[in-house]
């Protein structure tokens, strides 16, 4: 019986699954096929490193990114859904020059602070990151993400209070 009633769900998500990666691969198929018949289109650019990155394939990802950036350079998100991909790739440094070249542009942008801030962490440079996320925290007060990110890079300094503080602020 267990068996079964297993087999009942498991059956629906698979084809889903399956239904979701058709429906990724045609999206990936249209969106090649808009930048054919329109080569400066950037946003079918962004879109299909977007979709490539969703896949897990950012080498991919960054050479869509890099032909929406040759068509234009001043899109800030852009630069940050570069620094995104190399950040899951584990090359932090090249992360945080396309978010620094992101910030240049947007120099306001809470959601390019914030991943500035993570890279920032995960290469153990806690107090530039506070920096960041300082910035961040003063743009949108209320992001508990920001506040979470805080708190750990207080926490990693041995400022406990600090830590704690953030970490309150977040819930």
């Amino acid at each position: 019986m267990a068996k079964r009633v297993l087999l009942l769900i498991a059956i629906p998500i698979f084809i889903l699954f399956l239904t979701y990666e058709q429906g990724v691969a045609d999206n990936i198929d249209y969106l090649i096929n808009e930048t054919k018949k329109n080569p400066s289109n950037v946003i079918a650019y962004n879109k299909l490193g977007m979709a490539y990155f969703n896949m897990a394939k950012y080498n991919k990802a960054i050479i869509e990114y890099k032909k929406a950036l040759k068509i234009d350079s001043n899109l800030p998100l852009v630069y940050n859904n570069i620094g995104s991909a190399f950040h899951k790739m584990r090359m932090f440094g090249e992360a945080i020059t396309e978010y620094r070249k992101g910030l240049e542009l947007i120099p306001d942008s809470h959601q390019i602070l914030n991943n500035l801030g993570i890279s920032l962490i995960t290469i153990k440079e806690y107090e530039e990151a506070l920096k960041v996320l300082k910035k961040a925290v003063l743009i949108n007060p209320t992001s508990g993400k920001t506040h979470n990110l805080l708190g750990i890079a207080y926490l990693s300094l041995k400022r406990y209070d600090d830590a704690i503080n953030e970490f309150n602020e977040e819930i």
